[in-house]
């Protein structure tokens, strides 16, 4: 009778161990769903934001391009200006 009360643990878990696996796994996978969508969400959050700084970098960097022209233009006129009151100078 105990060698008989030793085998009922062994073949149980025979019988259950499969089933209780197969519960485990679709509930780990059930989990692992719902995490990779929130990620997933989330990853699409983050690439909105980075586009949206993206632009507006881009936007600001064309800005100050413009700007760094026109100072540029400005200084050429202001060296011609100060050339041509030079020239007035010495012929006055």
């Amino acid at each position: 009778m105990a060698k008989m009360a030793e085998k009922v643990p062994i073949r149980v878990a025979r019988i259950l161990l499969p089933e209780l696996r197969s519960i485990v796994k679709e509930e780990v996978a059930g989990e692992v769903k719902k995490v990779e969508e929130k990620l997933s969400g989330e990853i699409t959050a983050l690439r909105t934001d980075i586009k949206k700084i993206e632009d507006t970098l881009s936007t600001k960097v064309d800005s100050l391009e413009k700007r760094l022209d026109l100072v540029k233009r400005v200084a050429v006129l202001e060296a011609k200006v100060k050339e041509l009151e030079a020239k007035q100078a010495r012929s006055s």
